[in-house]
């Protein structure tokens, strides 16, 4: 029997949930709030209050037991714990009077207390008593329904709570998954529009532990403020990490609680944020909820946030001797960005940043704030809330912050940049993963920096990857890498707040150089970019002679200067700069390229007969060759010359599958930004390029890679299996989009989610690895090739960077990254789910799972959105009468040949890049040399050379360096059998690969035969057949007639016996 169809159930049961990591404890935040939705009709902020207000008096109830709590200011003084009304709800089978004046007195009493209503608890819903007895109506339904909801609460236990910090995570749980589960986004726009992007737990505990904070010489926590605090999480994880450094001492957190600092423009975070760390310090009362230093204002960017906690004088007098303005020891803080500008007034914007636009550093002297006195300035978040960091730190104060991508990336921030390194010392930029945010795919990096009031003397790059336990999924540290070797820093283990040193060390850069590169803080720019070439290529920068890249071409005076604008920037005179996307439609006669790999039609030509390299600069970008088209101005477009300055479609080619084949190169280092990567102009100019110094050295194999060359058949073939390959796969979706949209659930289909028939399985990461010959696969396209595979034959979902092809089916060997998933059948639904029916399925949704992915940042797929996705499965006899089944074989068909195709000229292309790049002679000298020196005998050594014949060099390249007396003659001698064992195992892999043809034709003449034979039986059975069917029907005829025969002598006899009959009665009268 198959198993049973499932649906997405709403209501488990609270005795079978079980929160192992944080996506089970997200799964639970999702239950609630649509059990919340449903039963109660409750949504969004509205259930996140209802939600808030019995989960804060479940936190109050744990922390009334502690013996160290004021008496005297206790919440409710014990009267109205959560406790009590559970237990009154347990012991209830209706919804009592007694329920309804329980939760009134809790009402009123907060509405009585202005420091309950105003820092602790959010707004309780109106009329949700009326709710639960119209849903109760005299059956018990509103009372059981209760019961779930606090039983869904309860499995928040202690442990969970502590572990996962639920209490200032709440906000974050509701209002971004849950905005995003219902919005078809995965940050919810409530949180976007006031930049709210809540960093993982895991990165704020690393930072504290990169911090290592101490107690001062008086036994007091330094102060720390998070002036973005959101709900807290650093302010919390600074004082777990006191709590577990410090556990064998005691710590007066009734008085150091007040210097914790936290602020937030959203009142509701804030009351979460103050009710978590009361009571983390068991300081939960009346009193320090009033006094509390974790405050709601108006906007930390301006006076408001001065007015709250910074003047004690009531003139704007900056140098009164009465004014102190709040700073800190630590800041640590994830602060907002997005949302476009500010458009404050210069006496609009706060004390700390005025200070640093005046002075760039908080240790000068500061007056009233003067547009003219200015050396830097910043209009939006991202500047204004670098800006903020620095003007609040106290001298040897330290700062670290989790910043977007683009204040360090981004040219237009350079000034605050280089005030920040000229008067603090910036101390680490490190990288962080892009799925670092709950809500957001946008791209951050640490940055670390101490009020050391010198100059910055070397900064420290790594990046961060976090680590998971294999069998729960639960984040439990993260490795610290260094971004150009890939060696392991440091291991960070979240548990106990512990570094474990490892054997790689911080990429540094001295002062010098980095000045030298525009105090740029993108570590990019410090990584070296060797290239070696053999004899024959020269490497040449995009922007140099032989590249006319026509973004860069500027309009010249008669002097040979560029001409500039009134706004004194350069005037480019490319033909497409002013074209965007919108102008492609799909019935135009020419080609237009977006900046995506989505191509589209035009009415226009703006390149006419000119063969170029076309580089879409946005997105995960796309790159294209072509002689006739348009294309929007999000594009660069590039033509080559040789040396003579003639235009060379040659070495144009050559470019571009020079650009093909590094192309994952070429987008980690040109590619900056945030949330969408982007090329700029001056990047571009930077990238190297290794060009033939005759490109007769190369024309060998560009006539086998040009893919404009009309003239090879084998490439007319590709784009035409290409183009079928795309109407087959457009034409099978939509018929199981229509089939399972039209058709009746349990007729023509069953029903299920992709959670209960399938798991995904993601990609390992990859920073470094040996090159080999299997493709990597992952995001899209194959991004390079490795020495070991992952899979053969099979669907791979592209997680990551999705622009518009979600999954896609990859023969042969091939190793998946972690930017993309494989799929595995749970073992109940092996018999009657197809997996090719499967990916065709997952591929009729891709304009679905777009639509849910849709967004600012980077489109990104979760396993939670994947699982929760319905899944339709066609009944076989549904598929038989379509021929859908032999759709399917065709398509088999059709990628193998397609997989055959490219994979000829992914050899041509390695065997050129090898001839360019090889590593080079002396590279290859070198590991030569390591090998014959190594104490390997020589079968391992000979082995070891066949290594390196497989991956990037040739039998003669090896040959040539131990017969030209490039070794000392004493180690030639040593290793003279080496070269023996490579030529056995050259010629045995001849013999191999022979004899293994061999096998295959004659296990296809086998075959061959044994069809043949099986055939030949078949006829010969049906034959016997027919011969014994028509035997037994002449035995039925000779029955047949036989009876008749009986029957006649029958009849006979019978006649016989009446006549005698007839005269014995004629004889009888006549006597």
């Amino acid at each position: 029997m198959p198993p049973k169809k499932t649906t997405n159930a709403k209501f488990d049961d609270a005795k079978n949930i079980k929160i192992k990591n944080e996506t089970d404890l997200i799964k639970h935040f999702h239950r609630i709030h649509d059990y919340l939705r449903d039963m109660f009709g409750l949504y969004g902020k509205t259930a996140l209050q209802f939600f808030n207000f019995f989960f804060v008096l479940k936190m109050i109830g744990s922390v009334d037991k502690e013996e160290n709590i004021d008496k005297g200011n206790k919440i409710f003084n014990g009267k109205l714990s959560y406790t009590k009304f559970k237990d009154l709800v347990i012991n209830s089978n209706n919804f009592t009077i007694e329920i309804i004046q329980f939760l009134e007195a809790i009402k009123k009493e907060i509405k009585e207390n202005e420091v309950l209503e105003k820092s602790i608890f959010m707004t309780f819903p109106n009329d949700i008593f009326d709710r639960f007895q119209e849903n109760d109506k005299g059956r018990g339904d509103g009372i059981r329904i209760l019961k779930t909801f606090l039983e869904y609460i309860d499995i928040l236990n202690d442990k969970i709570i502590n572990e996962y910090h639920v209490g200032g995570r709440i906000y974050e749980y509701f209002l971004g998954f849950v905005t995003a589960k219902n919005k078809g986004k995965r940050g919810g726009s409530q949180m976007e529009d006031l930049g709210q992007f809540f960093t993982s737990r895991i990165i704020v505990r690393f930072i504290v532990t990169l911090l290592n904070p101490e107690l001062d010489e008086d036994g007091n926590v330094p102060t720390v403020g998070d002036f973005f605090c959101g709900s807290g999480g650093f302010l919390i994880e600074y004082i777990k990490f006191f709590q577990e450094k410090y556990k064998d001492k005691e710590i007066n957190w009734e008085k150091n609680i007040d210097n914790i600092y936290g602020f937030d423009t959203d009142r509701d975070i804030c009351k979460s944020a103050r009710v978590d760390i009361m009571c983390l310090t068991k300081t939960f009362n009346l009193k320090n909820a009033k006094e509390s230093n974790i405050v709601s204002i108006a906007s930390s960017f301006t006076d408001d946030f001065i007015k709250n906690r910074d003047l004690f004088c009531k003139d704007k007098i900056y140098d009164h001797p009465d004014h102190k303005p709040l700073r800190v020891k630590y800041n640590l803080t994830n602060p907002p960005y997005g949302g476009g500008a500010m458009n404050l007034e210069l006496d609009e914007i706060g004390r700390p940043i005025n200070h640093i636009m005046q002075t760039g550093t908080v240790n000068k002297k500061y007056t009233f704030p003067h547009p003219n006195k200015h050396i830097i300035g910043g209009n939006n978040k991202e500047a204004l809330s670098l800006l903020h960091g620095m003007g609040m730190l106290e001298k040897g104060g330290v700062y670290i912050g989790v910043l977007k991508d683009g204040v360090i990336f981004d040219g237009k921030y350079t000034p605050i940049a280089t005030q920040l390194i000229e008067n603090y010392s910036v101390n680490y930029i490190i990288s962080l993963p892009q799925d670092d945010f709950l809500n957001t795919t946008t791209k951050t990096s640490i940055v670390s920096y101490t009020n050391s009031g010198k100059k910055t003397t070397e900064i420290k790059f790594a990046e961060l990857k976090v680590i998971s336990d294999k069998e729960t999924k639960k984040a439990i540290g993260a490795n610290i890498i260094n971004v150009e070797t890939g060696k392991i820093i440091y291991e960070f283990i979240s548990e106990n707040y512990q570094l474990n040193k490892k054997d790689g060390e911080y990429m540094t850069i001295p002062y010098e150089t980095i000045v030298e590169k525009d105090y740029s803080l993108n570590f990019k720019k410090y990584m070296k970019d060797d290239i070696i070439v053999k004899k024959g290529f020269t490497i040449k920068y995009l922007d140099e002679n032989n590249f006319i890249t026509y973004d860069i071409i500027t309009k010249k005076d008669d002097n040979g200067k560029d001409l500039l604008n009134k706004n004194g920037e350069k005037i480019y005179c490319y033909p497409h700069k002013n074209r965007k996307a919108g102008c492609a439609n799909d019935t135009g006669i020419y080609t237009f390229y977006t900046s995506s790999s989505t191509v589209k039609k035009c009415d226009f030509l703006d390149y006419k007969d000119k063969l170029c390299v076309i580089i879409g600069t946005g997105g995960v970008g796309s790159l294209f060759l072509d002689r006739n088209f348009s294309c929007s101005a999000d594009n660069f477009v590039i033509q080559c010359k040789n040396d003579d300055n003639e235009i060379c479609d040659d070495l144009t080619i050559y470019t571009y599958f020079y650009l093909k084949h590094n192309w994952e190169k070429f987008i980690y280092f040109m590619f900056n930004g945030s949330t969408l990567g982007h090329v700029n102009k001056e990047n571009m100019k930077s990238f190297k390029i290794p060009i033939p110094e005759s490109i007769e050295t190369v024309k060998l194999y560009l006539d086998v890679l040009d893919p404009s060359n009309q003239a090879l058949q084998a490439l007319q073939a590709l784009q035409a299996l290409q183009a079928l390959q795309a109407l087959k796969e457009k034409s099978i979706c939509s018929t199981i989009k229509l089939l399972t949209s039209m058709g009746e659930k349990d007729v023509d289909y069953d029903e299920y989610i992709f959670g209960d028939i399938c798991d995904v399985k993601g990609g390992s990461y990859l920073k470094n690895y040996e090159e080999g010959i299997y493709p990597i696969i992952g995001g899209g396209n194959v991004s390079g090739y490795i020495d070991k595979y992952s899979n053969v034959d099979d669907w791979v979902i592209h997680k990551d960077g999705v622009s518009h092809k979600i999954i896609s089916f990859i023969y042969g060997k091939f190793f998946v990254n972690h930017h993309g998933w494989t799929i595995n059948i749970k073992n109940e639904f092996k018999k009657i789910i197809n997996k090719t029916y499967l990916g065709y399925y997952i591929m009729s949704l891709t304009e679905y799972i777009l639509k849910k992915l849709e967004g600012s940042a980077q489109k990104g797929l979760n396993q939670e959105t994947f699982y929760d996705i319905k899944f339709r499965v066609l009944k076989p006899h549904i598929i038989a009468k379509y021929n859908l089944d032999m759709d399917f074989t065709l398509m088999e068909q059709l990628n193998t040949n397609i997989s055959q195709t490219l994979k000829t000229q992914d050899m041509a292309l390695r065997k050129l890049m090898k001839m360019v790049l090889s590593t080079g002679s002396d590279t290859l000298l070198e590991k030569v040399h390591e090998i014959f020196t190594s104490t390997k005998n020589d079968k391992q050594k000979g082995e070891e050379l066949k290594k390196l014949i497989d991956k990037d060099t040739s039998f003669n390249d090896i040959f040539k360096i131990t017969s030209n007396k490039l070794f000392p003659e004493d180690l030639i001698e040593r290793n003279q059998n080496v070269i023996k064992e490579l030529v056995i195992l050259m010629k045995n892999e001849e013999k191999d690969n022979y004899e293994i043809k061999n096998i295959v034709d004659k296990q296809e003449k086998i075959s061959n035969i044994i069809t043949k034979k099986k055939k030949e039986n078949i006829v010969s059975k049906q034959e016997k057949i027919i011969n014994t069917e028509k035997k037994k029907e002449n035995i039925v005829s000779k029955q047949e007639k036989i009876i008749n025969t009986e029957k006649k002598k029958e009849n006979i006899v019978s006649k016989q016996e009446k006549i005698i009959k007839k005269k014995n009665i004629i004889a009888s009268k006549n006597i």
